[in-house]
C-alpha cells in the first residue's frame, strides 16, 4: 500500500512540473506574440512615412520636369 501512495506523490509531483513548465511557456508565447505585434505596428508606421515621402519627392520631380497632363 505504501507503493501505490509513493507512486501517486510521484504521479502528482511530475503533473504538477509539467504543468508549471507548459504555464512557462504560455508566458513566453504571449510575449514572442506581443513583440511581434509591436514590432509589426512599428514596421508598418515606418513604412507608412517612407511612402509618404516617396509620394511626395514623385510630386515634386511631376513639377520640376512639367509633366501634369
Amino acid at each position: 500500500m505504501a507503493a501505490k501512495a509513493s507512486v501517486l506523490r510521484e504521479d502528482w509531483a511530475t503533473a504538477e512540473q509539467i504543468e508549471r513548465v507548459q504555464l512557462q511557456l504560455l508566458d513566453v508565447v504571449d510575449f514572442i506574440n506581443r513583440f511581434r505585434t509591436i514590432l509589426q505596428s512599428k514596421i508598418s508606421k515606418k513604412n507608412n512615412i517612407v511612402l509618404k515621402s516617396y509620394d511626395f519627392w514623385m510630386q515634386t520631380q511631376v513639377l520640376k520636369l512639367g509633366l501634369l497632363f
